[in-house]
């Protein structure tokens, strides 16, 4: 195979200097979505493989086709003295040579920068090849570029712009299809030499020329050609362009740390008497920080998160909570002709919002062909909700009429209820008036509503007329739904911080603190009215009421069961006990014996002796 190398710019050249970039993060953009994803992502071009340059074999980085730009960055972890740089081009295992003129490899490298920067955007950084002046028989395969610099991150760069004319050479779309980059320098700071192992000769040197030791930046606190000057008053670290804080009686800080060692001035704290410590803010440094990205410290004076949120929280000062973070979801008809992890109906409430393009496996995709779309979110209970903030898809690529999820997104609806149905929900808004032109890819929605569920509603139904620039089908394709509102019922204010002014409010306006909703057993305007109390006083009187009334016709039914005894019913009575005496104590003498004749008269009896058993029977049955 052939196979053409080119050193740019190298006095020497060694491989004793480390590759930094290897095996550490990368990033591409439009990654090629054809295959399978290891065989086409961004970190094969840092995997130390570079024996097999074709796609098939999973070495290689591998762009989408048909874009105007191709970007890929590598992020080295920290900032390093780079000595080189070595780029190692897919050639498919073929011969590099210009034979399949403008779209053959060579003619995809054309035309590639690279750069070397503290930030992932090249234009903070330094260019260290711009490849304007290579042709198809001059452009190598495998490149090397002298590039003495520091930075964390190396950036290639290649673009195919509407409008703008091109070589002939060059192929019509841009490309990038790495097969290895490697970024040769010195780990350790203060250190150059083949090895990396001489110290610079400065001794307050933080980096210096890897071939020659020249000082290239001191250390922190230190200035001049040698580094051999402390910082000048009023100023410390880095560069010597940080400012000292308000130190006492207007003294020098420490040259290196910034720290006042004769105490602050009033009105300010800390060692280096600054406005405020990390995680506080405001006047007095009373204020606390929000919920900053990585629990990094918010800016001093105002509180604003300046890494942005941390995940399941917004706005400013990220102290929004946002209901919906990482709670359950559904959607209709997710679209299964990928991986089902990117599409799931969860990526919509993941927290991540970073790659608007289906393959970053941050957003929700529904099938095609289509007539309704739904989608919502369960907040597991309800929840007084504020705004309602939605990013949609956008591929990565510039929004607005020529984007083509633009047209998906119209006529939109988004419904707060307790159950999942919008029809028993609240309307929160629907779209009747955007056009391609108009419509956000992000949008905030203001919405002040109770509810258990956040409903995602689109619909492109047959036989209805739908404004121009709309979309044939229904899709959803969220890539975040954040739901703004307070955690804990009772509290209301942007942080939700403040009490419900009425003690008995379940839930109030997240804004003003009206009362929406008493709590159980109350009522009123302000939730004064104890409905609890007043029905169990209720219950209870009714309950006495009901156990008098029950024993009052009791006595009554006594009282006339006695009443109504006949005077057979006595007599009868009478005689039974009469003869049950009998039967009890045998013969003996009757006293007193009282008898009741028909007509109701008593007649006493005179005492009876020497009566046989069966006279006394006789008597007592009446018989002679």
């Amino acid at each position: 195979m052939n196979m053409l190398c080119v050193f740019l710019g190298l006095t020497t050249f060694s491989m004793a200097y480390e590759n930094l970039a290897l095996k550490k993060l990368a990033y591409q953009r439009y990654q090629y979505g054809g295959l399978e994803g290891t065989l086409t992502d961004a970190r094969n071009a840092v995997d130390g493989l570079k024996s097999n340059l074709s796609v098939w074999a999973g070495q290689c980085v591998i762009s989408d086709v048909g874009k105007h730009e191709a970007r890929w960055h590598v992020d080295l972890s920290s900032i390093f003295s780079i000595h080189h740089i070595t780029i190692h081009y897919r050639t498919e295992n073929i011969p590099w040579e210009p034979s399949n003129a403008s779209e053959s490899f060579p003619s995809r490298f054309l035309g590639f920068s690279l750069y070397v920067s503290n930030t992932t955007d090249e234009s903070e950084g330094k260019l260290c090849v711009q490849s304007e002046n290579f042709t198809l028989n001059t452009i190598p395969a495998v490149l090397t570029t002298n590039c003495s610099v520091r930075g964390r991150y190396v950036i290639y760069y290649n673009e195919r712009r509407t409008g703008v004319v091109y070589p002939d050479e060059y192929s019509t779309y841009a490309y990038n299809e790495l097969c290895e980059v490697e970024v040769f320098g010195c780990r350790t700071s203060g250190y150059y030499g083949k090895n990396c192992s001489i110290p610079c000769p400065d001794p307050h040197c933080l980096y210096c020329n890897l071939e020659t030791g020249t000082c290239q930046e001191c250390r922190p606190g230190y200035r001049g050609h040698h580094c051999e000057l402390e910082c000048p008053d009023g100023k410390h670290g880095d560069g010597c362009q940080m400012d000292c804080g308000r130190c006492k009686d207007l003294q020098q800080c420490h040259h290196i740390n910034g720290t006042c060692l004769s105490g602050c001035e009033q009105g300010y704290i800390g060692e280096k008497c600054m406005f405020c410590e990390n995680g506080k803010y405001g006047q007095g440094c009373k204020s606390n920080c929000g919920h900053c990205f990585n629990s990094h410290g918010c800016h001093h004076a105002n509180g604003s998160c300046l890494t942005g949120c941390e995940p399941g929280y917004g706005g400013e000062y990220c102290k929004s909570h946002n209901l919906a973070y990482n709670k359950p979801t559904y959607q209709q008809f997710q679209y299964k002709g990928i991986s089902h992890d990117l599409t799931d109906a969860s990526n919509g409430v993941d927290g991540f919002k970073s790659n608007l393009d289906v393959w970053g496996g941050q957003c929700v995709a529904s099938e095609n062909h289509r007539q309704t779309a739904t989608w919502w979110v369960n907040l597991t209970r309800i929840q007084a909700i504020h705004h309602i903030t939605i990013y949609y898809r956008t591929g990565n690529i510039d929004w607005g009429v020529y984007n083509g999820f633009t047209p998906r997104f119209l006529g939109f609806s988004v419904y707060v209820s307790n159950t999942t149905h919008k029809a028993g929900g609240t309307l929160c808004f629907k779209d009747t008036k955007f056009t391609l032109s108009t419509i956000p890819a992000v949008i905030n929605i203001t919405c002040l509503a109770l509810g258990q569920y956040v409903i995602y509603f689109n619909e492109r139904l047959q036989g209805v007329a739908y404004p121009d620039g709309y979309s044939s089908n229904a899709f959803n394709e969220l890539c975040e739904l954040e739901v703004f509102g307070c955690p804990e019922a009772g509290f209301y204010s942007s942080d939700c911080s403040i009490p419900c002014p009425d003690p008995h409010c379940h839930y109030c306006h997240p804004e003003t603190g009206t009362c929406q909703e008493c709590k159980p057993g109350y009522g009123g305007h302000n939730c004064e009215k104890n409905e609890f109390d007043t029905s169990f006083g209720t219950i209870v009187v009714i309950t006495i009421l009901s156990i008098l009334l029950t024993i009052a016709v009791a006595v009554i039914i006594f009282l006339k069961f006695r009443r109504t005894k006949s005077p057979k019913d006595k007599k009868k009575e009478n005689d039974q006990k009469q003869e049950e005496a009998v039967y009890e104590n045998g013969p003996q003498l009757y006293t007193d014996l009282t008898v009741v004749d028909e007509n109701e008269h008593y007649v006493e009896l005179d005492t009876k002796k020497d009566m046989s058993l069966y006279q006394n029977m006789s008597l007592f049955h009446g018989t002679k």
